[in-house]
C-alpha cells in the first residue's frame, strides 16, 4: 500500500513548501502525509489537534497532532477496534465500516443489486450534507468487471437518508491507480475525504 497522497500542497518534509507567514499556500499539487503505506485513511480535527486514522492488519491506528504536516509523527500512538464515527449531528451518528450503507440509500424493496460500498464518509458544505464512498461502477455490464472501484457523491436529506442516487466522481483511469495481481488488473479508487480550504470552501 503506497503512501497517502492527494489534491493539496506537498507538505510532507521537502524544501519545495510554499508558506506564507506560516500558513500553506494551497496549489493543488499532491500532498504526501505518511513515509509507509496507511490503508483506508481517515484524517479527522477535534479542537487543536487533528488525527490521521488507519488499518494495520486486525486493527486501526489514530496518530495525533498539532499539526496537519505533522502527522506522520508515531507519538501518541493508539490502537482502536474498526468503527468510524461521524459526528453529524446530536446525537452521533455511528456505524460499522463495513457495511452495504442500508441506512443511507434509496432503493425500491424488490432491488436486486449486489453492489456494495466501503470507505463511505459524510462532510457539510453550503448547508448540505453528502455522502462520499467507494463501491463498484453503477453499471457493472459497461466494464464487464467487479475489478473496479469509482468514488461516488450523494446529497442527503438527512444524517441517514440520502436525497437521490449517487454520482461517480472519480475513475480509476491513471497507470498508478492499477494494480495487477493473478486475477487480472484491478482500478481502485478507495477512502475518499474531504478537505477544506482555510476559507471553508
Amino acid at each position: 500500500m503506497p503512501p497517502i497522497t492527494g489534491l493539496l500542497p506537498h507538505v510532507y518534509k521537502t524544501p519545495s513548501i510554499l508558506t506564507t507567514e506560516g500558513g500553506v499556500i494551497y496549489n493543488d499539487i499532491i500532498l504526501t502525509l505518511t513515509r509507509e503505506g496507511a490503508p483506508g485513511p481517515f484524517v479527522a480535527r477535534s479542537g487543536d489537534n487533528y488525527y490521521l486514522m488507519f488499518t494495520v492488519g486486525e486493527r486501526i491506528e489514530i496518530q495525533r497532532s498539532n499539526k496537519f504536516r505533522d502527522l506522520d509523527n508515531p507519538a501518541g500512538r493508539h490502537v482502536i477496534w474498526y468503527r468510524i464515527r461521524h459526528q453529524l449531528a446530536k446525537p452521533s451518528l455511528v456505524r460499522d465500516e463495513f457495511s452495504k450503507f442500508e441506512q443511507l440509500r434509496k432503493t425500491p424493496p424488490d432491488d436486486t443489486d449486489n453492489s456494495w460500498a466501503i470507505d463511505g464518509t459524510v462532510f457539510a458544505l453550503d448547508d448540505s450534507l453528502y455522502l462520499v464512498y467507494s463501491g463498484w461502477p453503477l453499471d457493472r455490464s459497461a466494464t464487464g468487471s467487479e475489478l473496479v472501484q469509482e468514488l461516488f457523491i450523494a446529497r442527503m436529506e438527512s444524517p441517514t437518508s440520502v436525497d437521490g442516487p449517487p454520482v461517480s466522481i472519480s475513475r480509476p483511469d491513471q497507470e498508478w491507480e492499477i494494480t495487477r495481481g493473478a486475477n487480472g488488473a484491478h482500478g481502485v479508487n478507495e477512502g475518499p475525504q474531504f478537505l477544506a480550504a482555510p476559507d471553508g470552501s
